[in-house]
């Protein structure tokens, strides 16, 4: 008020003149300010907390020489005496480096300790010792995949990275561990997720059990099962599981006839949205739960699935509807009738936006990672600009979409709502818009697709504009989430301050 400024926390220290000469004394020193509640003195407490450091034992401290050594960390005691007296702001920094390593190391060695405890539990009951029990990670050779697994593999019209063959070792390894698997699978847009997610389903098919693929949205499942589709149809009849895509677009009849045949065995591959984890959805075996874009479930949504699994024997047959699986597990030469209790199917979850949601999953949900690191041969390089927009801005931005259609391209144009709207008044809305995007681009055909048209009339929209009857699609953040459409060589983010990092990225 009145540009009066008061300090409220500040320390005195007291100098002999002749001590006042020292340049150590004559640097900053930084003084630790304890928060407190009223009546009682902060002075008080940093009183206290100074007699307490006088009794402080040296040289007793849990964590191992080795690793203060090997990330450069104070002794406990002197972290001590660093926080709450630093000479100096450097020595204060490396205090907090220590107490913040402390939270971290020890929130892992208790997640470490539950992961130990589950995996013992499993592994008592499944009878494995030896070397087999102690390993924690690996991967499985690709000779060594299942046959289903490496008909799909060896009918693929291109050869996968060697990131992509790394991580399908690891999470094959991992669903063959009679423990539950809970890995999470990060990798740019592009890098080709979903076909290591079909390879670990055909893994599991292969063993006879279940596998489901649960999308956030109908654009996504129905493409993820198209894509599907068409890989499993260069499988030999005889060999080839059948897949269902449940959606909420499904008719009612369809819609009970799929649950009919998934929960007698009969549907061994699901795609589907939040349809998948409805009460009245049961699956024979599941043994392998995928989530796609897992960042856009919440936490119940994602238990729901993973609840879905069964109690199973270790030799890979279901100890719940025996029998009703079309796919007959591989028998090992040793029968064994030993129950693994697994209640939780396998859970792989999939993403392509490292947000705060997924390094939480990584780090409090006891979750494995795997990374796709490369992106495979060809890609085209993307160019990403800003343009400001002023009338100037969208003038230059309406030629570079010309330049890109005369060149034989087709453009995304996305905006941030789909109407008008009184309360976001700085907001342009795909429906005003189009029929100036219209105008605009005469003598090009446009599309229109945005969240509140019946599905099929944005499957329509999307098969013209993937098939390129129309070139420049008017959008809205429906189009968000992994649709695949190579032909699209251009995409005009309007509104883009409006949107979240999550979604830019997509």
């Amino acid at each position: 008020e009145n540009n009066h400024f008061e300090v409220r926390e500040f320390s005195l220290e007291l100098c002999e003149e002749k001590d006042w000469k020292d340049e150590e004394v004559k640097k900053d020193r930084p003084y630790p300010i304890y928060p407190s509640k009223a009546g009682l003195d902060p002075k008080i407490i940093e009183i206290c907390i100074q007699k307490a450091l006088l009794d402080l034992p040296s040289g007793i401290d849990p964590l191992p020489e080795q690793i203060r050594i090997k990330f450069d960390l104070m002794e406990l005691s002197e972290a001590f005496l660093g926080m709450h007296g630093p000479p100096n702001l450097e020595v204060a920094e490396k205090a907090r480096k220590r107490f913040v390593f402390d939270e971290f190391f020890y929130l892992q060695l208790g997640f470490l300790m539950q992961r130990q405890q589950l995996r013992d539990k499993y592994l008592e009951a499944s009878g494995v010792v030896g070397v087999a029990a102690q390993q924690e990670v690996g991967s499985t050779d690709m000779d060594k995949w299942s046959t289903l697994t490496l008909k799909l593999l060896h009918s693929l019209p291109y050869t996968l990275t060697s990131s992509q063959i790394r991580v399908t070792s690891e999470i094959i390894w991992d669903l063959r561990r009679p423990i539950p698997m809970s890995r999470l699978l990060q990798g740019d847009v592009g890098c080709g997720k979903t076909i290591v997610a079909f390879l670990a389903l055909l893994e599991v098919v292969d063993a006879g059990y279940q596998g489901a693929l649960m999308v956030p949205t109908e654009f996504l499942a129905n493409q993820h099962y198209q894509h599907l589709v068409s890989c499993l149809a260069n499988i030999e009849e005889k060999h080839r599981p059948r897949a269902a895509l449940l959606t909420s677009s499904v008719s009612a009849s369809k819609a009970r006839s799929i649950r009919r045949d998934l929960e007698t065995g009969e549907i061994a591959l699901a795609v589907g949205t939040h349809s998948l984890i409805s009460d009245n959805v049961r699956f024979a075996a599941l043994g392998l739960a995928i989530i796609d874009e897992q960042h856009r479930f919440g936490v119940n949504q994602r238990l729901r699935l993973n609840n879905k699994g069964v109690t199973m024997n270790i030799n890979g047959s279901s100890d719940q509807n025996k029998g009703n699986t079309k796919y007959e597990p591989n028998k090992p030469e040793k029968e064994t009738t030993r129950l693994w209790n697994m209640r939780l199917p396998h859970v792989l979850a999939m993403s392509a936006t490292p947000i705060p949601r997924s390094l939480a999953l990584a780090l409090h949900g006891d979750m494995d990672c795997s990374q796709i690191t490369e992106l495979p041969p060809g890609r085209t390089p993307t160019k990403t600009y800003v343009i400001k927009s002023n009338k100037l801005g969208l003038t230059k931005t309406y030629e570079m979409i010309r330049n890109e259609l005369r060149n034989g391209g087709r453009v995304y144009i996305v905006y941030p709502i789909i109407e008008e709207s009184e309360s976001l008044p700085n907001m342009k809305a795909a429906t005003i818009e189009y029929d100036n995007i219209i105008k605009e681009f005469e003598g090009y055909r446009c599309g229109l697709v945005h969240g509140r048209l019946k599905a099929h009339e944005k499957e329509e929209a999307m098969r013209c504009f993937r098939s390129g009857e129309t070139q420049v699609l008017v959008s809205t953040t429906v189009i968000e989430l992994g649709v695949d459409i190579p032909e699209a060589s251009m995409m005009v983010v309007i509104n883009a301050e409006k949107y979240g990092l999550a979604q830019l990225h997509q």
